[in-house]
């Protein structure tokens, strides 16, 4: 599994047992060591692996932050959802997503591999990799649901200028 997949399993699972459906609490158990297991102080790791973390660790923390903006907020809101993260710390993740989204916005538009898979959808606009920009918005959108009032209201208006801002110049 990777920290994408497990994450996601994770708030679906929160859900289901918020929506009164009973959850197995050995497989949230697994699923919340395992992402604990791929969080870095620099972010997560993709997927578990000694050459993964080896690469991972030899990043600079800038680097690894733009890398990571995309899934920290969804490994974070995974965890505090089952109480294994506090409020600040996921409230950290948040300003961490916020500091370093440019990158996302960046591979958003970028267009110059000239070895993609062919299957890959490249709209006009967007790249195969616009998918990482939109899905960390909709992940960082549900965790702004578990942050104060305030702090939901500023950073959902960056958010929504973001998102205008590429509507337009799409």
């Amino acid at each position: 599994g990777t920290s994408f997949q497990t994450a996601d399993v994770l708030v679906a699972l929160a859900e289901a047992r918020d929506a009164g459906i009973e959850v197995d609490q050995g497989n949230v158990d697994r699923g919340v060591a395992f992402l604990k297991s791929l969080r870095t102080d620099k972010g997560y790791l993709y997927a578990p692996g000694k050459e993964l973390r080896k690469n991972w660790d030899a990043l600079a923390e800038k680097e690894a932050l733009d890398r990571t903006a995309g899934r920290i907020v969804l490994c974070e809101h995974a965890l505090f959802r089952w109480k294994s993260l506090k409020q600040e710390e996921l409230e950290a993740s948040l300003q961490k997503f916020f500091d370093h989204k440019a990158y996302l916005w960046d591979v958003r538009a970028y267009r110059g591999e000239e070895a993609r898979p062919k299957s890959w959808l490249v709209t006009e606009y967007d790249t195969p990799y616009a998918n990482f920009a939109y899905y960390a918005c909709f992940n960082t959108a549900q965790a702004l649901a578990s942050v104060s009032a305030e702090k939901r209201r500023t950073w959902a208006a960056e958010m929504r200028k973001d998102l205008i801002k590429t509507k337009l110049a799409n």
